[in-house]
């Protein structure tokens, strides 16, 4: 799943995440970095710098900051790109692409979410439970053809949640 740029800028970077970091005037301390599980991208001379946490505009002073702080450059510029995500939401199921897709401030909804998977397929019920990341509380949604109730339906989604829906006819619950 590919992000545009200016969505990018206000991801959440997550332990998973693969980032491209371009250090400009520096190519030698640019790179392509995991976020370890404990949230730190390693970059050559600086060490581990904390990023998970950060939107990408605040990881990129981030790092700009461990270059500066530790002498190497006086006035870097750094550039982040996520180019894998690790975190989003999970949509499973009655989707035609079933997998987890990042949450960005334009796609943070449940139908731009579904959409990007493709929308459901012809199995798919009218009932969607979204279970919050920390949260125990499900959020149920129904789903309908009148624009009115399918606007109030298309509530925010964040990273970490999981959304599951009933197949017709079935008792079941799979996730998307």
């Amino acid at each position: 799943v590919t992000v545009p740029n200016s969505d990018q800028a206000l991801y959440q970077i997550s332990p998973g995440d693969t980032l491209d970091i371009t250090v400009f005037g520096a190519a030698d301390l640019s790179q392509k970095v995991r976020v370890t599980s404990t949230g730190e991208a390693y970059l050559p001379l600086v060490n581990y710098v904390h990023v998970a946490g950060l939107n990408v505009q605040d990881a990129q002073a981030a790092v700009e900051n461990a270059l500066k702080n530790g002498n190497f450059l006086t006035s870097p510029h750094v550039s982040i790109f996520v180019s894998e995500y690790a975190s989003g939401i999970v949509v499973m199921g009655e989707v035609v692409k079933p997998g987890i897709y990042p949450v960005t401030a334009s796609k943070g909804m449940l139908f731009d979410i579904l959409t990007e998977a493709g929308g459901p397929t012809p199995t798919a019920g009218q009932v969607v439970t979204i279970t919050h990341r920390g949260d125990t509380n499900q959020q149920t949604v129904l789903l309908s053809h009148d624009p009115k109730k399918d606007m109030e339906a298309n509530v925010p989604v964040y990273q970490g949640d999981r959304s599951e829906e009933r197949r017709v006819g079935k008792e079941w619950r799979s996730r998307w």
